[in-house]
């Protein structure tokens, strides 16, 4: 007898977090065809530089909710 999706979550959400991470990312990989996607190598070394800038405290971060406001505020000033 097969167990249902239903199910098979219920026993999912029991699991420790660092498991249901594993499981969670096992499952989209088999959905989004198990391979990560092609990145720039431009863009993996922009994505390095700015990840140490931040570790350092040479750079500061934004919480995500102001990044967005500010970013939506740009939009609707430069689409005028």
């Amino acid at each position: 007898m097969s167990m249902t999706v239903e199910q098979i979550a219920k026993e999912a959400m029991a699991l420790p977090p660092q498991s249901r991470a594993l499981l969670a990312d096992r499952l989209w990989q088999s959905v989004e065809g198990g391979s990560e996607p092609d990145l720039d190598p431009e863009v993996v070394a922009l994505i390095g530089r700015r990840y140490r800038e931040l570790k350092s405290g040479q750079a500061k971060g934004l919480p995500a909710e102001q990044f967005i406001a500010e970013l939506r505020e740009e939009l609707r000033c430069s689409g005028s």
